[in-house]
């Protein structure tokens, strides 16, 4: 992104899912997505940040490192053992560090933010 949200990258997600807050990592790459929803998808995360980063943990980790590793196919070790065949993926860790809800493709606001609240509640 031209203007990253640094917020989005402050926490591994170990440290997020022992933080004892629920979080949202969401598997994007803006520059290099076949789908063209990465960006939209970090868009929507990142305004979801802002309104409830005080209560919850958001990250979003990029598919590839460089161009050199699009083009040779080389996604970030983390994509692998997450077993992603696409992207963009998020996923919800509920308080206890379990996978609470997953979403594959492009997200928007008012699909996920009823997920959040409901994660955040604790329900």
């Amino acid at each position: 992104a031209p203007d990253p949200n640094p917020d989005l990258y402050r926490l591994t997600v170990a440290e997020a899912i022992t933080s004892g807050n629920p979080t949202a990592v969401l598997f994007a790459t803006p520059a290099f997505c076949t789908s063209r929803t990465c960006g939209p998808s970090v868009d929507v995360l990142s305004a979801l940040a802002k309104k409830y980063g005080g209560q919850m943990n958001f990250i979003h980790i990029e598919i590839y490192r460089s161009q050199e590793d699009f083009l040779a196919g080389r996604p970030v070790p983390e994509v692998q053992a997450w077993g992603l065949p696409s992207e963009p993926w998020l996923f919800l860790i509920d308080r206890q560090g379990r996978i609470a809800a997953k979403f594959e493709g492009g997200l928007t606001r008012q699909e996920l933010e009823p997920a959040l609240v409901k994660l955040i509640q604790g329900s």
